[in-house]
C-alpha cells in the first residue's frame, strides 16, 4: 500500500466540495480548512501536496501534533511526493496556533503516575532525543539534551516542583518550535495566536486527571468552538467570560472564512499578521485579550 490513503480521501472530499458546493449556495473558491492537533498536521500538509494545489483554500490550525505523512513518490498518483522541510508550503492565508500547555501531552502522564519521573530524570539525556525525536537526525544526541537539561532545569533534579518547566520543553519541542519555522517558510499571509485562557473546563482534567498548571491545556481551544463529544463529552461553556471568549474566538473564524483576515475594517481591534521583524500574536488569556510581539522569545531563540 502506497500510504497517506487518509490525506487522500480528504483530497477526495475537498474535490467533491469544489465540485458540487456551489449547488448548496457556497463559493468553490472560499474553502477554508480547520484543524485540530492532528487534524492540523492533515491540514499543514495539505498545504504542501501536489494533489491539493489549484483548490482555493484558506488553512487554520490550532497546535500542530507530531503527524508524519508517508514520502509516496513512488505511488501511481502520490500525496506527497518529497519531503516537506525541502519545499515551500502553497501560499494561501494561514492561521496557526498553540496553547500554553501544550506539551501536557506528554508530561501529564508523569501526575497520572509521579513514580516514573524519578527514573525519567535518571535517564533523561538518553530519554529525550527519543521523546522529542531528535535521536537521528542531531549530530550529537547527548549534548542537546544535556543544553535543554541546563535551559529548562539549571541542571536540577526534575520532581514535580518543576513539572512546569517540563511541560515548556514538550511544549516548545511539539509545537512551539515547529510553529514559528514554519512560519519563516511561509510566502503568503499568515497570522500567529497564543491560547492561555483557562476556564469552566479543561483538558487538563481528563489528560492529568486534575488542574495541576495556570493555563490553557491543548486541546482546550476547540471548546471554544465547537461541543466536544468525542472521546469524551465536554459541557459547553456558560459562564459569562468563557461566553464572551466563544463569542470573540468564532467571530474571528468566521470572519477568516468570510472576509480572508480575522480582524476586517469595523472590528473592534485589529489583529496584524506575524512577520519576522514585529512577530504580533494575538494573546488570549484570563486576564486580557490582546496583541503581543515576539512570543517567548528566550525559548524560541534557544
Amino acid at each position: 500500500m502506497p500510504g497517506n490513503m487518509a490525506l487522500k480521501d480528504q483530497v477526495m472530499a475537498l474535490v467533491w466540495i469544489q465540485n458540487n458546493i456551489a449547488n448548496f449556495g457556497g463559493d468553490p473558491n472560499q474553502v477554508t480548512l480547520f484543524g485540530d492537533t492532528a487534524g492540523a498536521g492533515f491540514v499543514h500538509y495539505h498545504m504542501y501536496s501536489p494533489m491539493s494545489r489549484g483548490m482555493r483554500l484558506e488553512f487554520q490550525v490550532d497546535p500542530i501534533a507530531v503527524f508524519t505523512a508517508i514520502f509516496d513518490k513512488n505511488a501511481k498518483n502520490p500525496f506527497l511526493p518529497f519531503n516537506p522541510h525541502n519545499a515551500e508550503p502553497a501560499p494561501v492565508l494561514w492561521i496557526v496556533g498553540l496553547t500554553s500547555l501544550s506539551g501536557l501531552i506528554r508530561s501529564a502522564a508523569f501526575v497520572q503516575n509521579p513514580a516514573s519521573l524519578p527514573e525519567y530524570d535518571k535517564h533523561f539525556v538518553q530519554a529525550l532525543p527519543i521523546t522529542l525525536f531528535f535521536d537521528t537526525t542531531a549530530s550529537n544526541p547527548t549534548r542537546v539534551a544535556k543544553q535543554v537539561r541546563r535551559f529548562y532545569f539549571d541542571d536540577q533534579p526534575i520532581t514535580m516542583s518543576l513539572f512546569r518547566n517540563l511541560t515548556d520543553v514538550f511544549t516548545d519541542g511539539y509545537f512551539l518550535w515547529p510553529i514559528i519555522e514554519s512560519l519563516r517558510k511561509h510566502k503568503g499571509p499568515h497570522y500567529l495566536y497564543y491560547f492561555d485562557y483557562l476556564g469552566e473546563h479543561s483538558f487538563q482534567e481528563i489528560l492529568a486527571g486534575k488542574r495541576v498548571l495556570k493555563g490553557a491545556s491543548i486541546f482546550d481551544t476547540p471548546i471554544y468552538v465547537w461541543h466536544i463529544k468525542n472521546p469524551i463529552e465536554i459541557p459547553p461553556p456558560t459562564s459569562s467570560e468563557d461566553l464572551y471568549l466563544l463569542n470573540l474566538v468564532n467571530t474571528l473564524l468566521y470572519n477568516v472564512a468570510t472576509f480572508g483576515e480575522p480582524t476586517p475594517p469595523g472590528s473592534p481591534f485589529y489583529w496584524p499578521q506575524w512577520d519576522e521583524e514585529q512577530q504580533n500574536y494575538f494573546y488570549a488569556g484570563n486576564s486580557e485579550l490582546t496583541i503581543k510581539k515576539k512570543l517567548l522569545p528566550e525559548r524560541v531563540q534557544f
